[in-house]
């Protein structure tokens, strides 16, 4: 989420989506700042605070957002099938679960 964010707000800096080359870019950038949070040592809380402000901000679109997670999650990089499954936070595991009419117990 945290890259699919950083792209929505460097869109939403441009208002436009942007072209590939500059998704690529921007892709570059949220991996870097990414490593700079993971060094500082937030809890779990704060750094989700900090990953999801641009979009409490209004600096990034939620629509957007979903729509690079959703491109990226399709690009395999982050995972397939079950990997991509065990990754995801239990409460999206169990509404994949809910639309799929399988019972969570």
């Amino acid at each position: 989420m945290h890259n699919a964010i950083h792209l929505a707000k460097m869109a939403n800096s441009r208002g436009e989506l942007l072209a590939e080359k500059d998704e690529q870019t921007a892709i570059v950038e949220a991996e870097l700042l990414w490593e700079e949070l993971a060094k500082a040592g937030h809890s779990e809380v704060k750094l989700a605070s900090i990953i999801y402000q641009p979009l409490a901000d209004g600096d990034a679109s939620k629509a957007i957002a979903a729509q690079y997670a959703a491109h990226l999650v399709l690009t395999g990089k982050y995972g397939v099938g079950d990997e991509l499954y065990l990754r995801l936070p239990p409460y999206l595991q169990g509404a994949f679960l809910h639309l799929s009419g399988k019972v969570v117990k």
